[in-house]
């Protein structure tokens, strides 16, 4: 199924002559975003973590020495070999962007911050309270 989705994209956005361009319609749209939610991928070259979207062109060709330059700023999302899951996919006119590991920003529920408690006392409700700050990239 994957190199399926992989030919209907490169085949929805090339174009037919330099001045033409094709646009998706809304069902090869969805189709896209079905198809890569939730998928899991492993790590083929270190991969940043980064407030702000990492580029890659067409080619699969990206900026190594700006990648290492941000990772050394925040941190790695993910190394050689490790296992990444795409967690949101958002279609522009242009480019697809992907967030990998929920993104950079911690993203709480709001019962995760509702406390119980008599007298002066109170305690959280939810048993996880996880202190590892998020990991992941756009």
């Amino acid at each position: 199924m994957k190199p399926f989705l992989v030919l209907l994209l490169a085949l929805s956005l090339k174009a037919d002559s330099p001045k033409e361009t094709t646009k998706l319609n809304f069902d090869q749209r969805v189709e896209i975003v079905r198809g890569l939610m939730s998928e899991y991928a492993t790590v083929k070259a270190f991969l940043p973590r980064s407030k702000k979207p990492l580029s890659i062109d067409g080619s699969g060709k990206y900026d190594k020495r700006k990648w290492e330059e941000i990772g050394r700023e925040f941190g790695p999302a993910a190394r050689l070999g490790d296992l990444v899951q795409i967690t949101k996919v958002t279609l522009d006119d242009d480019k697809i962007l992907f967030e990998i590991n929920g993104g950079v920003k911690a993203k709480k529920k709001w019962y995760e911050n509702v406390e119980v408690g008599m007298g002066g006392s109170t305690r959280p409700l939810g048993g996880n309270q996880s202190t590892n700050a998020p990991g992941g990239t756009y």
